[in-house]
């Protein structure tokens, strides 16, 4: 193996991933490791002895492997042993190897020029880059056409149910397809048109009707990125994804029935009758929301934004393609349903796959035209088997036809012999007249006529018969013979058999007496366990119901003691509320006399203040002020005694208003308790009701 070669096409086709050289021996090269993102894959080349080179380098590998402490138990190991193609006892060595699970995936590869070809099939690797825009290959239809074969046998040839092979072998007999040609062998051409790149088709909305497990109009809004479709089983998950595929194809991919009659039975829900099952999805594409509805009975033609579409126009909507006239919309179908042949974690055809859910057009088109040619050479091979069957058939005819014609050269051989050309006249006459006496002298009648060449041949064929009848009587005398010496124990066996037929008989009867009483008795048994059954299916809810009673006997009896609870706080709060009220209006009158007497004093405070500011302008005048000295000394004494009256008044009017506060407080919180134990008491009765019902 040439080492640097096998590095830089690494290089090229994963230029993120590392690659290093590990030393082994002076015998060997080094181990290459690639290490990518998610694997570790170790190149080993063999130096002649394939088994022993197999064994050391593997060694080393695993070596390399517990050096690392644990660093590479989360990537997934693969270990590619490269062979010269030549080597001997190849096919076995490969086996051997390949098919040893244990610690990792291994994989011999006879390497060899180019190394694109010879390291194709690892996993691991991407296909080879497509330089330029990506170009479909051609469909196995279009190669047969190019080497020359005609476009109906080519469509027969490879389109599958298309016609049998037993009809393709019974046209090209009769010439349907023209003269046989030899085929003109050609390279496998992609074909001129590319495969353009178009906006992305998001899924809006799904509405399913009488389809599969939805019986009644079911709407999906999907529209996200990323949709999450969760249930347990039964609940129509693999419907869903079936009205998708039915809605986009006409048909369902996994479920595909013989006939249109047998797809609307498997398709529609089982509880329909005659009411029509149908799928509607809409979608956006290119900032326009499209409508597509297909029904079931009509599944060749869907309602496409109101108007009647096949389904090849709709495919290429969903697709964003460009659908040729020549390309079979299977191929399209296939393509709407490539996505479902991907579900190998950490494989590099499908590397980028979990990032935004595309498979790349190259990968898919390869796919898909790998599938084309796998099925237009499963029926070629049964076309072939068809052809070998004919060839063999043909063959064994032949070989019988030839041993008849020996058979007849020797019998006309042995008939030219018998006719001799100097044969004398006379003595053949001579001859024919004894042959009469002879044939006259068995019985045989023979007219008396001139003997010719056919009324010897009538002789003959006289004699012949009488010959056969003679062999089948001598046959049957001699089995007779044989039998007549037994015929005695016969006799005797057949009485035998006519008493024990006679036994038999009897006892035949005795049982279609007895099989008739047991058919009653079984009958009656029958009736006698229909009514047990009934019974135990009585018995049996009875029991249940007991189970139920008894399994909620005990929250019934907490239920009870709390509704009595309930009751006894109730009572007491029922028998406490009247006192509260009264207390609350007592409480509420003593602040009304409160607020009387606070207006009175506010009033008899303002008539004092007039009387305090008659008396200050009477002060100004000296003479005034000294006269009522006297009189305003009193009229001081009575203002301060009032003052403190109405201080003393405030303070018991905010102690009133304190305890009316508290008051209303204690009486919301009691009303409160009194609605929730009113709702308590509504569902305790609500819970006793269904109790009594069970």
């Amino acid at each position: 193996m040439n080492l640097r070669s096998l590095r830089t096409y690494l290089s090229s086709v994963l230029p993120e991933a590392t690659l290093n050289e590990v030393s082994t021996d002076e015998k060997h090269e080094p181990l290459l490791l690639m290490q990518a993102r998610h694997l570790v894959v170790a190149f080993a080349a063999s130096n002649g002895d394939m088994q022993s080179s197999y064994e050391l380098l593997y060694k080393n590998f695993k070596n390399n492997y517990a050096s690392q402490g644990g660093k590479w138990d989360a990537l997934d190991l693969a270990f590619v042993f490269c062979v010269d193609p030549r080597a001997q006892n190849l096919d076995i060595f490969c086996s051997n190897v390949e098919t040893d699970v244990y610690f990792c995936r291994k994989f011999v590869v006879p390497l060899s020029e180019p190394l694109s070809a010879s390291l194709g099939r690892l996993p691991f690797l991407p296909l080879t880059p497509v330089q330029g825009p990506s170009l479909r290959t051609a469909s196995a239809q279009t190669f047969l056409q190019q080497c020359g074969v005609p476009s109906v046998l080519a469509k027969y040839l490879v389109v599958q149910h298309e016609r049998g092979p037993e009809r393709i072998v019974e046209d090209c007999l009769n010439k349907e397809f023209g003269e046989p040609t030899v085929m003109s062998p050609v390279a496998n051409d992609r074909i001129s048109h590319s495969e353009r790149v178009a906006e992305s088709v998001r899924l809006e909305s799904v509405t399913i009707q009488n389809f599969r497990a939805y019986r009644r109009p079911q709407t999906f809004e999907i529209g996200a990125d990323v949709t999450v479709l969760y249930g347990p089983n039964g609940f129509g998950k693999t419907s869903f994804f079936d009205a998708i595929d039915f809605a986009a194809t006409g048909g369902i991919g996994r479920l595909e029935p013989s006939s249109d009659s047998q797809f609307t039975k498997t398709a529609k829900h089982l509880d329909s009758m005659v009411e029509e099952g149908f799928v509607s999805i809409t979608f956006r594409r290119e900032g326009l929301v499209r409508k597509l509805t297909r029904k079931v009975h009509d599944r060749k033609q869907a309602l496409l934004d109101g108007g009647t579409t096949d389904r090849k126009t709709v495919l290429g909507e969903l697709t964003s393609g460009n659908i040729p006239a020549t390309d079979r919309v299977e191929n399209f179908v296939s393509l709407f349903r490539a996505m479902h042949l991907f579900s190998q974690e950490h494989q590099e055809l499908a590397s980028k796959f979990h990032e935004d859910c595309e498979l790349s057009s190259e990968i898919v088109s390869r796919m898909l035209a790998f599938e084309d040619y796998t099925n237009a050479v499963s029926k070629l091979g049964k076309v072939r088997g068809v052809l070998e069957t004919a060839i063999s058939d043909a063959t064994y005819e032949i070989v019988n036809l030839s041993g008849q014609i020996l058979e007849d050269k020797k019998e006309l051989a042995r008939l030219g012999q018998a006719v001799q050309p100097d044969t004398k006249i006379d003595a053949l006459g001579s001859e024919i007249e004894d042959l009469r006496k002879k044939l006259v002298a068995v019985g045989i009648s023979v007219p008396d006529q001139e003997a010719d060449k056919v009324v010897v041949r009538g002789w003959r064929a006289s004699l012949e018969a009488r010959q056969g009848e003679s062999q089948s009587r001598s046959k049957r005398l001699v089995a007779l013979a044989s039998e007549v010496a037994g015929l005695p124990r016969v006799h005797v066996e057949i009485a035998h058999v006519k008493s024990q037929l006679a036994e038999k008989e009897g006892t035949f009867a005795t049982a279609d007496e007895r099989r008739i009483a047991t058919e009653v008795a079984l009958q009656k048994a029958e009736q006698g366990l229909a009514s047990l059954k009934q019974k135990i299916d009585e018995n049996q809810l009875q029991a249940n119901q007991h189970g139920w009673i008894r399994a909620t006997k005990g929250v019934y009896v907490k239920l009870r003691e709390k509704q009595h609870s309930i009751g006894e706080n109730i009572k007491l709060i029922s028998e406490a509320l009247p006192l509260l009220r009264t207390a609350e209006e007592q409480a509420l009158a003593e602040l009304r006399t409160q607020e009387n007497r606070a207006n009175a004093a506010a009033g008899e405070l303002r008539t004092k203040s007039s009387e305090l500011v008659a008396v200050q302008g009477l002060s100004e005048a000296l003479n005034v002020w000294l006269a009522n000295r006297a009189r305003l000394a009193v009229l001081v004494g009575s203002n301060k005694t009032e003052t403190e009256l109405l201080e003393s008044l405030r303070t018991e009017e905010r102690e009133v208003l304190l305890l009316a506060n508290q008051v209303s407080e204690e009486e919301s919180r009691i009303s409160r308790f009194i609605d929730d134990t009113d709702r308590g008491q509504s569902q305790l009765k609500g819970l006793v009701s269904q109790l009594l019902v069970h």
